[in-house]
């Protein structure tokens, strides 16, 4: 579920409450720019930990992994692992509402910026971690 503050499945920080990760900038370089452009108007924490960390495949296993592929730029906007990460136990009262509205307001200006841009992001092909490039 979007935007939790809970403690996580491995180590992540205490307080994850105004973190967001972003998986998969590694290969488009223009979408992190605009992010952090538009980061600039809200404020929360960019993390690129999973991008640098490849111990759990984390990039291959998300659903924006086949428009890697195809070198169609495509972000994961992760909020992290919980207890609660693939459970029935994962239930709205436990979602970090003011988080998610920073998130929300993030994603807006990070498209308003793609929509306002005389040129799409650009995707960087680099090996994938499985070695399959």
């Amino acid at each position: 579920m979007p935007s939790r503050q809970t403690e996580g499945l491995m180590d992540i920080a205490p307080d994850t409450s105004n973190e967001l990760n972003l998986i998969g900038t590694i290969n488009t370089p223009d979408y992190r720019a605009a992010v952090e452009r538009a980061n600039e108007y809200v404020g929360l924490r960019i993390n690129d930990k999973w991008d640098r960390d490849a111990a759990l495949n984390i990039f291959q296993r998300s659903d924006q992994f086949p428009f890697a592929l195809r070198d169609i730029p495509a972000i994961w906007w992760f909020t992290g692992f919980h207890p609660d990460y693939h459970q029935t136990t994962d239930t709205v009262e436990k979602i970090n509402f003011t988080k998610m509205e920073k998130i929300l307001r993030l994603a807006y200006l990070t498209g308003w910026d793609f929509a306002n841009a005389a040129a799409p992001p650009r995707f960087v092909a680099r090996p994938m971690m499985d070695g399959t490039r």
